[in-house]
């Protein structure tokens, strides 16, 4: 079982970098000459003139699907253990990477506290949220036995959290994210889903943002409003 899911985790997304490939999505749009980032079984995260795009391979043409390596039965088992483990691409006990001493050593931090401490198990409803400062620390987590700054524990966290929207799951950085940092550049997300995420889940300190736990509850959502803008 261990084995298994060590194979699932190490396999489930490839960061690499590919350059001068083509993306055709059913709806016409094409984006020539993108950058793939990121490619998981469900699709790709890629880089186009100066902003950055998510394409799901079922909205792609067959062709362009497949170029990009696209297998259905590998998509349909990876979405699998996303229902599974409520949009987790990590096992319940994982925890963030080392942290460096001196960010728990700031002496502008506040202590940890029972009022500035927030208690999370594997399994709780999670809400993103925009605009945390990093340093210094004012807020903590206990998470899985350790305390860690929130900031820190909540970006680990989300880049590791799939979300379910309008039929498909997403990189749950794509949605409630702004841009991505790619070799030292800002990429603002322009492509896809920029206008049809989650309603608001962009929005500054927004904390509704239709998590795993309501596609598990029968929850849906509302019309796809992908922009068109390449």
């Amino acid at each position: 079982m261990k084995k298994l899911l060590c194979l699932f985790i190490c396999g489930i997304l490839s960061v690499l970098t590919v350059s001068g490939l083509d993306i055709a999505l059913n709806d016409g749009d094409v984006y020539k000459d993108a950058e793939i980032i990121q490619n998981t079984p469900l699709g790709v995260s890629f880089v186009k003139d100066d902003a950055a795009g998510w394409a799901n391979f079922t909205d792609m043409q067959p062709d362009s699907a497949l170029a990009l390596g696209y297998d259905p039965d590998k998509a349909a088992a990876f979405e699998q253990q996303l229902k599974d483990n409520q949009g987790s691409v990590l096992p319940k006990d994982a925890v963030p990477d080392s942290i460096p001493p001196s960010v728990y050593q700031n002496p502008d931090n506040d202590p940890p506290s029972s009022s500035n401490t927030i208690y999370i198990n594997p399994g709780d409803t999670v809400p993103y949220v925009a605009g945390l400062v990093a340093l210094p620390v004012t807020t903590w987590v206990y998470w899985n036995g350790k305390l860690y700054p929130y900031y820190w524990w909540h970006q680990w966290y989300w880049q590791n959290h799939w979300t379910f929207w309008n039929g498909h799951f997403y990189p749950s950085h794509y949605l409630y994210k702004s841009a991505v940092w790619h070799n030292g550049q800002y990429y603002p997300y322009r492509h896809n889903l920029l206008e049809g995420g989650p309603e608001g889940a962009r929005q500054e300190g927004h904390e509704d943002h239709h998590s795993f736990e309501h596609y598990r509850s029968g929850g849906h959502y509302g019309g796809h409003g992908g922009g068109r803008r390449r």
